[in-house]
């Protein structure tokens, strides 16, 4: 027996899900620095850390360098649709963390996930969309004296946050992510590329009498106005943008 508390779709995915989780730590420079750190200081030492996140590679990673800091960390999934079930497992079978996590659960196992990581006892909370901490101030109001702090991803989190701060009901301080300078800059990059592969993508391949259509009239030349735009013709095929001009406003 593993003994350590989870709910995951398959166990037996473990090692794939771990090899994928390595080869994204070797991306990751930074948190490789810090988890290098954390392991010689043990700044977390003691720490209980509730996460209610997207539990993809990146996520199992930051999980990974907070144990190593000491943190004793429980997981659910903050959205069963992005939940990657061998990452679950990995997380379980190699990095002793408990999880509760299953892509496409229903509405009752996501709750029934939330109050798992709860009975945690946590001091600290990582969310993504804030329904561990709207949990904590609902049902779970006991658990309140033990929070140091909280921290949250998303937009429709900090909102969440914003009302409850506004109303005094917030009762304990909450750092928000999306208002961080590495964050703003995050988001300039995924625009000036991920919105403009999708749309060219889009273009190319659905439906293909009309991506051709379009393409043909840009043969010639591809104008780009702004980060987007630029990153756009520069990710148009050659056969379709012979001559490309920069036009950065």
């Amino acid at each position: 027996m593993l003994g350590i508390d989870h709910d995951i779709n398959d166990l037996s995915l473990a090692d794939q899900g771990n090899e994928r989780i390595e080869w994204a730590f070797s991306e990751m420079p930074v948190l490789r620095a810090i988890q290098e750190r954390f392991q010689r200081e043990s700044p977390l030492a003691g720490a209980r850390i509730s996460g209610c996140l997207h539990n993809t590679t990146e996520t199992a990673n930051l999980a990974r360098t907070l144990k190593a800091g000491g943190a004793e960390l429980v997981l659910c999934a903050s959205n069963p649709l992005s939940t990657q079930d061998d990452v679950a497992a990995s997380l379980v079978k190699h990095h002793r963390i408990p999880i509760f996590a299953k892509r496409g659960e229903d509405n009752d196992t996501y709750y029934r996930h939330i109050e798992k990581t709860l009975d945690h006892r946590p001091q600290l909370t990582m969310d993504d969309g804030a329904d561990l901490v709207s949990e904590l101030h609902k049902n779970r109001r006991e658990l309140l004296d033990d929070m140091i702090g909280g921290s949250e991803e998303t937009t429709t989190g900090v909102i969440r946050l914003r009302a409850m701060a506004a109303d005094k009901a917030l009762k304990f301080p909450a750092s928000v992510m999306a208002d961080l300078e590495t964050a703003a800059k995050s988001r300039t990059f995924r625009k000036a590329s991920a919105a403009s592969m999708s749309n060219l993508v889009t273009r190319l391949e659905y439906p293909p009498h009309e991506s051709q259509a379009c393409h043909e009239k840009t043969k010639r030349h591809a104008d780009a106005h702004g980060d987007i735009h630029v990153s756009y013709a520069v990710k148009a095929p050659s056969k379709t943008a012979y001559q490309i001009h920069y036009r950065i406003e």
